[in-house]
């Protein structure tokens, strides 16, 4: 299986260190999309491994998956705050932490219909990726 992970992210590694500048995130995301095409373009499936927030944030991806007639799953990985704020290695401040998983919460249930959300949640360990699981209270809102 050939996969590709893209991510924003990676633009900011410079001299194989994390440095962010959000001077530089808008040219990050445009690197992401075009590596994300690139993949589309050889036949491979692609991750794309980034914190969009907004359904416009992903539109171009979905738009793109649809115009290679790729299959599209978003996946929203509900992590409770206060393990992602433990988690996280970037230093984003509290606040800004919790604003951003505030819209999140919001926008995420409200995607358009087509779209194929899934919104997975920890399970009994709440750790592992592996645990978790669709929560089922979604279904209702997805047409597919």
């Amino acid at each position: 299986l050939d996969v590709a992970i893209v991510s924003a992210n990676d633009f900011m590694v410079l001299d194989g260190e994390y440095r962010y500048s959000p001077s530089r995130l808008t040219a990050a995301h445009g690197h992401c999309l075009r590596k994300f095409v690139q993949a589309l373009s050889r036949d491979m499936d692609v991750i794309v491994d980034n914190t969009n927030i907004e359904a416009v944030d992903i539109a171009p991806y979905v738009a793109l998956a649809d115009a290679y007639k790729y299959e599209h799953v978003i996946i929203t990985i509900d992590t409770p705050i206060e393990v992602a704020l433990a988690r996280q290695q970037h230093g984003v401040p509290e606040k800004k932490v919790e604003r951003l998983y505030e819209r999140i919460e919001h926008t995420h249930k409200h995607f358009p219909h087509r779209w194929h959300h899934v919104i997975l949640t920890p399970g009994a360990d709440g750790e592992d990726v592996e645990t978790f699981r669709y929560k089922p209270e979604f279904e209702a809102d997805r047409r597919w």
